[in-house]
């Protein structure tokens, strides 16, 4: 994909609690009209990171809209990082909204409802903020007689 092809960007960053002092907090969704945006067709994932306070052994999937069923990226409770992404992802069907949520795995290695334990009781439990910094891209759209009229030029 050339710079040609690129008919507009935006660059965003989502911060959102997921868990406070242990209570699970609502996934995070944003209207693509709240930022002047319509109908992407790529995504390019730039940062990621995770800030936990109370650190575990768990292992929490972050998943989204913009992959039909493939996680965004995992990680664990143990860590506090970031992570240049620089992956690029085609959106395959017309979005109108972005959502993200967190979910575990357990030891069955199936997705369930995440628990962030506290560090040693009676701490309170863990309190996790993810962040992800991506970019929403929209390609130039041919038309049919666009096609033709360059066939005609040459």
């Amino acid at each position: 994909m050339s710079d040609k092809d690129i008919q507009d960007t935006r660059t965003i960053t989502v911060n959102w609690c997921v868990a406070n002092a242990g209570v699970i907090q609502a996934p995070y969704n944003i209207l693509l009209n709240n930022l002047q945006f319509q109908s992407p067709d790529f995504v390019r994932l730039d940062l990621f990171s995770v800030a936990n306070s109370a650190l575990n052994d768990s292992m929490y999937v972050v998943q989204s809209n913009l992959t039909e069923t493939d996680p965004i990226i995992s990680f664990t409770g143990r860590q506090n990082f970031p992570v240049n992404l620089s992956t690029l992802i085609a959106i395959k069907k017309p979005i109108s909204q972005l959502n993200f949520s967190v979910q575990m795995l357990n030891t069955a290695n199936q997705l369930v409802d995440p628990t962030f334990p506290s560090a040693a009781p009676p701490a309170p439990a863990g309190t996790v903020w993810v962040s992800i910094t991506f970019t929403l891209i929209r390609l130039n759209k041919y038309k049919h007689q666009d096609s033709v009229k360059m066939a005609d030029n040459r």
